[in-house]
Formats: C-alpha cells, structure tokens, sequence
C-alpha cells in the first residue's frame, strides 16, 4: 500500500503512472474521502508478498516483532488492520495455530489474494473481511485481543489517530500493539530528491499534508519522538521497541533509499550482510527508515 505515494511525487516511475492519472480522474468524481479509499484499493494491485524486495523487509519486521509475540501463548486473539496480502497475517496464524486471527482490508482484491494463499498453505484459523480498519474496531469487544497489527498503514490513513483509542481499548492488559510509519525524515528526503520545494512548509509544521505537486491525496509523517509521545504520554502504553526498517536499503524507483542499495540485487552473502548491518542500525536511528516500527504493551 505504501508505493501509492510516489506517483504524486515522480513521474519517472512507470507502475504509478497509472495511478497517477486515477487520482486526477477521481479528483473529478468523488470526495476526498473516496478518492483515498479508491486509492488505496489501486494501489494493493501491488503484491507485498511476492514483489521482489518484499520478503526482505517482512524478514526484517518479523525479526523484531516475532520476540514479542513469543511472550505468548494458547488460544490468543490477534487482528492484522489493513493487511493487504497477508504477509503478516499468514506469520501470525501459523505462530498460534489454536488462537484466532482477524484480517481486515478495504480491498477485495488483496483480501481474495490473501485467503488463496493461506488456502495454499493449509492455515484455517484466520477470519478475513473486507472492511475498513473502523468497521473492524467497530466489531471487537474492549479487553479481547492479544496482538493488534497495523503495519504500513498509518501514512496512507490520516484517521489512524482518531481509531488508536479504540486499538488500545479492545487490547487485553499486557497486550501487544504493533504499528509502523513513515518518518519525517523519508518525506524531506523525497521532497530533496524530487525539488518539491513547496513542500518543505507543510513537512516542517505539519504532520500530514498533501505530498507532491497536485497530489489529492492525504499522507501522514511522525518522527521517533512523536510515536513515543502518542503511544506512552497519551496512552499510558509501554513502549517495548521502536526502530527504523531499512535504514539504509530501498527499492528502485519508489524511495530515496534506492540508490544506496537495493536487497532484491545482492546475492545471499550480501543481502546476509545487509541485513545485520540494518538490525544493529535500526535502533540508534530510526527515523532513518523507510518505515519506523514501534511494538508497545498495554500495561
């Protein structure tokens, strides 16, 4: 989901061309509420599963996560908000093979794609739905769940704060909440890279803002220090880690980190490599990430 905003950055990119032309069609058409949500269902024609350099960052998040989540055990109750394909979701229901998994996107597509892949795989305790991530919170009691993902979702959906009362509601005491985000500092890179100059206001005082030249659309930014405010000061929650994914590695044509190195490129050594040096990093900088992952636990 997270490759839709390039388009309203970069021409240069031949895979948001298309996308592109979408927002200016809907911008015509629909409110700025439905042009995002239409967005985001074009946008999940991108598989983040099988996209070459995928796995490697759902390797690196699952890494980090994984410890966490090993903390527990039984019949738990996770939900996987905006899960697209599944990559995490799949990772989750297998970890917990007697608990219950709920998956929500607001793409049929994605959703289809993610119940053949667990079918593919013989996972049968995972409920998906094709829902917004309000309309799911909507169905979960307070105190029920275990484990809440919303991973690559919040820079996309300006409403994610105005649903964190409800993610941190329906945890269990000690569950485990697992968010990440688009940092500052990722925007202002892009904004460099593409001399978007009339963007460097909005990103220095705001926190969201439309991104790009002529973007209808609404992307969001945090630094470190924001998440740890909103998680522990506003929410009383523990925060247990918060680091940077892909501090120093990217994809072709979709982040300034591309030209530094991209892991789908290195052969196993290399990427081997890559990636103890982007664990080891991944604490000390985090807003130099792609994406900054934060796990908390509710006390």
């Amino acid at each position: 989901m997270e490759k839709i905003i390039y388009a309203s950055l970069s021409l240069v990119s031949r895979i948001f061309g298309k996308i592109s032309r979408i927002i200016s069609n809907a911008a015509n058409q629909f409110e700025p509420q439905d042009i995002q949500e239409n967005l985001v269902r074009e946008s999940t024609q991108y598989n983040m599963v099988t996209a070459p350099d995928e796995p490697y960052y759902a390797e690196q998040y699952w890494t980090f996560i994984r410890p966490h989540l090993d903390r527990l055990s039984g019949q738990i109750q996770a939900i996987d908000l905006g899960c697209c394909q599944g990559r995490f979701t799949l990772r989750l229901a297998q970890l917990f093979p007697t608990g219950q998994v709920i998956a929500c996107d607001l793409s049929p597509g994605a959703i289809s794609t993610a119940k053949q892949y667990s079918q593919e795989s013989s996972v049968t305790n995972i409920s998906y739905r094709v829902q917004t991530v309000s309309e799911c919170l909507k169905t979960i009691e307070p105190n029920t769940c275990d484990v809440i993902l919303m991973t690559e979702v919040t820079f996309f959906y300006p409403e994610w704060q105005l649903d964190l009362p409800k993610i941190v509601e329906s945890l269990k005491p000690r569950g485990i909440l697992v968010m990440s985000f688009k940092s500052k500092y990722f925007y202002a890179l892009m904004i460099a890279r593409h001399r978007v100059w009339e963007n460097v206001d909005m990103l220095i005082n705001q926190t969201q803002g439309r991104i790009g030249r002529g973007s209808s659309v609404e992307f969001t930014w945090q630094t470190s220090t924001e998440i740890r405010e909103i998680l522990t000061d506003k929410f009383g929650l523990t925060l247990l880690d918060l680091v940077g994914i892909g501090v120093v590695s990217g994809m072709e044509g979709h982040d300034p980190h591309d030209n530094i190195v991209q892991p789908s490129l290195l052969n196993n050594s290399e990427r081997e490599a890559l990636m103890k040096l982007e664990l080891a990093l991944a604490p000390q900088v985090p807003d130099a990430g792609r994406y900054i992952l934060a796990v908390a636990r509710k006390p």
